[in-house]
């Protein structure tokens, strides 16, 4: 694929913030890299994917987008200009199934499949250890089924 650097080739490494789940731990891009490897997912990079740079949130919404989110660029219906709308919010990195150009600057994490890179992610971000579930209510006339399977 066009400008997409192999991921062994590596030379530098809504909206959920922690701040807002308790979580205390920052997670580092290179910290998700090594996650997504382990997995088998990580294909390559697009851009600048500084491995030392924090993140503060994961976004999947670029209405609510900021600077220091990884965004999530998914869905049958996600459009290039999404990504752009994070990027001019001061995202500059995301993860996608395929290389999205939008600046020069924008850094990108290609895998795979996007909703195992997100499972993957959100699992290593927020701290989450398969085997060690948290207790969670879900309650409501709408959407129960959906939320407790996604």
């Amino acid at each position: 694929m066009k400008n997409m650097r192999p991921a062994g080739e590596q030379t530098s490494c809504g909206c959920l913030e922690k701040e807002k789940v308790g979580a205390e731990i920052m997670k580092t891009i290179g910290e998700l890299e090594e996650v997504l490897k382990k997995e088998g997912i990580l294909k390559g990079y697009t851009g600048s994917v500084p491995a030392g740079k924090p993140l503060t949130g994961l976004s999947w919404d670029s209405r609510k987008a900021k600077r220091g989110d990884l965004f999530i660029c998914k869905g049958a219906a996600f459009r290039d200009s999404y990504l752009q709308e994070a990027a001019d919010r001061g995202c500059d990195l995301y993860i996608a199934q395929h290389p999205i150009f939008v600046t020069k600057d924008m850094g990108g994490l290609i895998v795979t499949d996007i909703r195992k890179g997100m499972a993957a992610i959100s699992g290593a971000f927020f701290d989450y250890r398969p085997g060690s579930p948290r207790l969670t209510g879900i309650t409501g006339t709408k959407g129960k089924t959906t939320t407790a399977w996604y």
